[in-house]
């Protein structure tokens, strides 16, 4: 796409101009140098997780130090006003990881070619002063420490985003009899008044014959029975298929652990370890503050930078990290090879510096045991199995129901076992006015439903119901006694 560019593609899509976004920033991370504000709670590892992505310390900063610059030095100086432009930055980086996101799940995807218009809009600066597209392209990458596909991706991930936002961001104007109305209604006052009415102006008198007559003729449903309703119903589950085919057996515990040890992976917790860590320019402040880490002088990483006199360490609160998410890298072998569940660990050299890191609590990993998951690993053993069989034998029934058949002459037929269900009213309760435990009782409120919902004179006389367990069932309406 790059080459394309260079070799002058026109395209007249998407001139818009993502400032907020890109930022047009200079490159290359700049080492903290306000360092009572960063201790104050900012992590150095990672500033947020946003969607399961995290927003790292030294994105963070970079994108940090380009918002103090756009502001007047006296002003840039003050606390009150950095701890704004901290916040205002981390709230638009998460914006950002939100809207990227939204774009990849609607699947928004951005062109070549309006990728590479947009990288020329994004060299014309130093274009414009003449100089090559190439050259300008280069210096780019080197001033952003980026890749040519690193700086692709990002514009890519840029527009996707300011497309998401025209559709989001549509000025919308009330009309203006709707902002008087609400206006009126918010600041409308009234004024009532009440009576007060005693329980004796509520006496009625006696009715007479007559008037209890009429009462219960205009009244007749309150004393109606329920309707009833008598049905045949027949279940199939996947394991109830294939205990019925010949050649197959249920997968044995056996086997079930087989599966169970050789994906134990998915059912490992890793270790927690929670970790406070600096950072140092050079090895020998590292090792001055990790030896009376390790000989136990100081306790705490601060009261060793502190008792060393080093000026420029960065000190990371403390945090709980994985194997996996602890920053940087380089530090996740030491830390979590540590055999001790406390102590100290250093110097470890990353891009950020020297490292040294006080292990102050460790939670151990957990392994969910297979007592724990076999249910659910046979459940998964028997839908996949069954799945062909199972979804065979609906075919049939569905066939069947569609030339006329009913449940019970269906399930003849194909050797199937059914229920006939006597006479029940739409709450499951039979005449003599007791609950009727249908099977399988958490599926009966939908039988019934659709049960009530049949009507006897129906060319098709069944229907299959799909449950979310993987089950089906069949119902079809035998007898209606209506209410009476």
């Amino acid at each position: 796409m790059l080459q394309a560019m260079r070799e002058g593609m026109n395209s007249w899509i998407l001139k818009t101009v993502l400032v907020l976004l890109l930022g047009g920033a200079l490159g290359g991370l700049v080492l903290m140098d306000t360092i009572s504000f960063w201790r104050t709670g900012v992590s150095r590892g990672s500033v947020a997780n946003v969607a399961g992505e995290e927003i790292s310390f030294v994105e963070f900063d970079r994108q940090y130090r380009m918002d103090l610059r756009r502001i007047p030095p006296e002003l840039s100086q003050k606390p009150d006003v950095r701890a704004v432009v901290a916040r205002d930055t981390l709230q638009e980086q998460m914006q950002k990881r939100l809207l990227v996101k939204a774009t990849a799940d609607s699947g928004l995807i951005v062109g070549d070619v309006v990728a590479a218009e947009r990288i020329r809009e994004y060299l014309k600066p130093l274009t414009d002063q003449g100089a090559l597209e190439s050259v300008a392209l280069a210096t780019i990458l080197q001033q952003r420490q980026l890749s040519e596909r690193a700086l692709v991706d990002m514009l890519r991930q840029e527009l996707a985003v300011e497309i998401m936002m025209s559709a989001l961001v549509v000025p919308v104007t009330a009309p203006q009899q709707e902002v008087v109305d609400w206006l009126q209604y918010d600041m409308e006052m009234r004024a009532g008044d009440y009576i007060r009415i005693s329980d004796e102006g509520f006496k009625v008198d006696v009715p007479d014959e007559e008037s209890l007559q009429k009462f219960h003729a205009e009244k007749t449903v309150l004393w109606m029975s329920p309707e009833y309703r008598s049905f045949s119903m027949l279940v199939l589950t996947p394991e109830k298929v294939l205990t019925e085919m010949e050649g197959i057996d249920i997968v044995s515990d056996e086997e079930l652990k087989k599966t169970y040890e050789e994906h134990i992976a998915d059912y490992t917790e890793a270790d927690k370890r929670t970790v406070t860590q600096a950072v140092f320019g050079t090895e020998e402040d590292a090792k001055t503050v990790f030896v009376q880490l390790a000989e136990g002088k100081e306790k705490t990483l601060a009261a060793a930078v502190e008792k060393a006199k080093i000026e420029d360490a960065q000190i990371i609160e403390a945090e709980e990290h994985t194997a996996q998410s602890i920053f940087p890298e380089e530090i996740s072998g030491a830390v979590f090879g540590f055999e001790k569940d406390t102590g100290a660990v250093g110097p470890i050299q990353s891009p950020l510096g020297w490292h040294v890191v006080n292990i102050t609590a460790t939670a151990r990993g957990n392994v969910t045991s297979f007592d724990e998951v076999k249910e659910s690993l046979r459940s998964d053993w028997i839908l996949d199995h069954a799945s062909d069989p199972l979804y065979t034998k609906i075919s049939e029934l569905e066939d069947m129901f569609a030339g006329g058949a009913n449940v019970q002459e269906a399930a003849e037929f194909l050797n199937i076992g059914f229920d006939e269900v006597p006479f029940l009213t739409a709450a499951s309760m039979d005449a003599d006015g007791k609950a009727y435990g249908l099977n399988p009782e958490k599926h009966a409120q939908a039988v019934l439903g659709k049960v009530f919902a049949m009507n006897k004179d129906d060319d098709i006389k069944a229907e299959v119901l799909e449950m979310d367990d993987g089950s089906f069932i069949a119902v079809s309406l035998d007898e209606v006694k209506p209410a009476q």
